[in-house]
């Protein structure tokens, strides 16, 4: 009895110092991330650098002179089309505005009245009759009616004259009165443009001269201009799809499409720029960013495929068991994040993704999924 409790007990020590030390053994194999080779649509790219450029720097001008009389606009401040920047005071002009609106009143209503030429034009038409009855009676010669319809039409001609120099009269009246009403409105200052505030040069208080700057503003419109090598030139067109990765983003991928290429080189880079419209928001397209893009030119369905970083010149480190082993491939398509294997890799092979010439081939490893 005593000698099978030794016995049992020598054999699970036994079991216990080979688990321990296979635990030991396994846990020195080096470890590698790897990921699956699956089937997907491939994407051939032409690859370029990006920048995003502001828009538009616009030093707003007052077009009017005056005093500040209101500036709640602060440097860094989000502004949009239409908003109020600015108020000058206006009340001088609204006294000049009073005075044209009681002037032509008043000229309205001395219009009202009968003037003078009117009743000489209707006793000029009375004097008529009589004549042409003096005429016909043979009293008065020919010569005298037809000097008297002379003075006539030349009576009312001045009357015609008179009635065009008044309307004249009431029209300049009007003009200069939407003239004034033009430069009180001008004299609220108002963004042209949705963008944001850099610098504010006027305070309630400052006097304001005309056309003078009172405010930076970058427009938040922004220009994604990307730059690509000679020999794909004639593979971009307008309206493409790309992807866009900036610096400041490296985990985030934008959508976005061509709208625009450039038909002269960069005469610095003697690159050709392609201008992009990015999915996203403004706010995060600030001005100086950098990255990179991925125009897709062509595709393929059904392709297997495998991340871009687990290939290493025309090879790949595939696991099988749990060894590594070099396969050499016949790359496809390649864009930013996986490339096409044409030979070499099935779907569902499992490849090295990370320290690619860290391994040998055929050593042992463990392995775990990205």
């Amino acid at each position: 009895m005593i000698t099978s409790f030794k016995f049992w007990r020598w054999i699970i020590l036994v079991v216990v110092l080979a688990v321990a030390g296979f635990s030991f053994f396994w846990m020195s194999v080096p470890e590698a991330f790897v990921s699956r080779a699956e089937r997907d649509t491939a994407q051939d790219i032409v690859l370029g650098t990006v920048e995003v450029r502001e828009y538009h720097l616009l030093q707003l001008r007052s077009e009017r002179s005056g005093t500040v009389t209101d500036c709640s606009i602060e440097i860094g401040d989000k502004i949009k089309k239409g908003q109020v920047l600015m108020k000058l005071d206006t009340q001088e002009r609204q006294i000049d505005l009073e005075r044209l609106l009681i002037d032509k009143q008043n000229f309205e209503d001395n219009l009202k009245i009968t003037r003078q030429s009117e009743y000489t034009l209707q006793k000029t038409l009375e004097d008529k009759e009589d004549l042409e009855r003096d005429v016909e009676r043979g009293v008065r010669p020919q010569r005298d009616l037809e000097l008297f319809l002379r003075n006539l039409k030349q009576l009312r001609e001045n009357i015609e004259r008179q009635d065009l120099n008044e309307k004249l009269a009431i029209a300049q009246k009007e003009n200069a009165i939407k003239r004034l009403h033009l430069d009180i409105e001008k004299m609220t200052i108002r963004s042209p443009v949705d963008g944001t505030v850099t610098n504010v040069y006027k305070r309630e208080g400052d006097l304001v001269s005309q056309s003078s700057i009172v405010f930076d503003i970058i427009d938040s419109r922004r220009l994604v201009v990307a730059e690509i090598s000679e020999e794909d030139y004639d593979k971009v067109e307008v309206g493409l799809s790309a992807l866009v990765r900036f610096l400041a983003y490296p985990n985030d991928v934008f959508q976005a499409t061509v709208t625009q290429v450039l038909p002269t080189a960069n005469p610095i880079t003697q690159r050709y720029e392609i201008y992009l419209s990015v999915d996203t928001d403004n706010d995060n397209l600030t001005p100086g960013l950098t990255g990179e893009v991925s125009i897709i030119v062509d595709e393929r369905e059904g392709s297997v495929l495998i991340p871009s970083q687990a290939l290493i010149g025309n090879n790949v480190l595939r696991i099988e068991g749990s060894r590594i082993k070099y396969v050499k491939v016949v790359p496809g398509f390649k864009d930013l994040l996986r490339v096409e294997i044409l030979e070499g890799i099935r779907e569902g092979d499992i490849v090295v993704t990370e320290e690619l010439t860290r391994y040998r081939d055929g050593e042992l490893v463990r392995y775990t999924f990205e």
